[in-house]
């Protein structure tokens, strides 16, 4: 089953199972700003890079900023049309090779989740869109599972061979904190704020090892 299609199916059938509420990473984006200087937002613009239901997205937006949100499940994004509000945008896109011109120039792009579903090289890819298309000063916001989390290892390893990647319903690929930073450096990315650690975003049952990264153009 291609990525595509697990995650059409899993919103066409679990939608009113996610929180309609945004997420705790988008809560402490907003207080991170405030407390470094980033705020008013009015009229930012922020891209939300598989932005699923669009939980954080409309978070975002009612704070002011041009939110735009991209997924490649036509459904979702199909649902987040139909109920978005005047500052969101949403289109089918493949985040880590974006070439829409809307896309340049951004104060913040958003990945929560989202990097570790993708390969080492479409993440490499991404890091330098990231770069060329962020505003001097503007940031790039990540959240995603550490090599530490416990489903590291768990699964069908990736048949493409990586040793941090495995298949457990869907791909994810465990992140290495030293490597994220980098090569997010590599690509002039100045690092802002880092932590890892758990009780960071609890559901359920599962309570991932996470690693957060703001980084500066």
């Amino acid at each position: 089953m291609s990525e595509i299609t697990f995650w059409s199916e899993f919103y066409s059938k679990n939608a009113a199972q996610v929180p309609a509420d945004h997420s705790s990473f988008a809560a402490f984006v907003i207080e991170w700003m405030k407390e470094n200087d980033h705020f008013p937002v009015s009229n930012k613009t922020l891209i939300d890079l598989g932005c699923g239901t669009a939980r954080d997205s409309r978070f975002f937006a009612n704070q002011g900023m041009k939110v735009m949100g991209v997924d490649q499940a036509p459904n979702t994004i199909q649902m987040n049309n139909e109920r978005k509000g005047p500052n969101e945008t949403y289109w089918v896109d493949d985040f880590c090779h974006i070439a829409d011109e809307r896309c340049t120039d951004l104060d913040f792009i958003y990945s929560r989740f989202s990097i570790h579903s993708i390969s080492k090289k479409n993440a490499s890819d991404l890091y330098q869109w990231a770069a060329k298309s962020l505003k001097q000063g503007g940031l790039f916001l990540i959240e995603a599972r550490s090599i530490n989390d416990p489903l590291f290892k768990l699964g069908t390893p990736d048949p493409a061979g990586d040793p941090d990647a495995s298949i457990s319903g869907h791909y994810r690929r465990f992140i290495r904190l030293p490597e994220l930073i980098e090569e997010l450096n590599s690509h002039g990315l100045t690092i802002v704020y880092q932590h890892e650690g758990e009780n960071l975003s609890v559901c359920g049952d599962d309570n991932p090892v996470l690693l957060r990264v703001i980084c500066q153009k």
